[in-house]
């Protein structure tokens, strides 16, 4: 079987009908150069599906009358900064991230677009849930210690599995 591979530019990518295995498949367009252009299934690793945006750079792979896609990688978006981390990202049909999951190597997540953080949302909800006055009299009348307590508690534990935006 022959295999040529080589690195080319996203120029779009659409969901299409049967693939090489009968399914669904994301059919993506590509340039090698100036004079080249073509199309390729787009392939990924397990449980993780996506469609490329354009302006992206890609590993293609010929194998036999296969045309394969195999690897996407966007320069523009940083990777993650720790060592044995992961993050999974979105991005508009232009290629600027719109969402992000960071996956660090201290067990932690961080979920997240431009306009917030999922840690910081729950930090501030439990924060004003911590802050609840009850209405009547007395008006300044506040939570029970022990339900303040348990808050506490609870925010202790989000803090353990997420964090804001790295």
């Amino acid at each position: 079987m022959n295999m040529i591979g080589n690195i080319v530019n996203i120029i779009s990518s659409r969901v299409a009908g049967a693939g090489s295995a009968g399914m669904q498949k994301v059919d993506t367009v590509t340039e090698a150069s100036a004079q080249t252009t073509g199309s390729a299934e787009t392939w990924g690793v397990h449980g993780v599906v996506s469609r490329p945006a354009d302006g992206a750079r890609a590993l293609r792979l010929r194998l036999g009358s296969l045309n394969l896609i195999i690897g996407v990688y966007r320069y523009d978006i940083a990777p993650p900064a720790n060592a044995g981390a992961t993050s999974i990202y979105s991005t508009n049909e232009s290629g600027a991230q719109m969402a992000r999951a960071d996956l660090d190597n201290d067990g932690k997540i961080a979920l997240y677009n431009d306009v917030e953080d999922l840690k910081t949302l729950i930090d501030t909800l439990l924060d004003e849930i911590i802050a609840i006055q009850t209405a009547g009299s007395p008006t300044n009348h506040t939570l029970n210690p022990a339900s303040i307590a348990n808050f506490n508690t609870l925010k202790t534990r989000v803090s353990d599995l997420l964090k804001g935006a790295m």
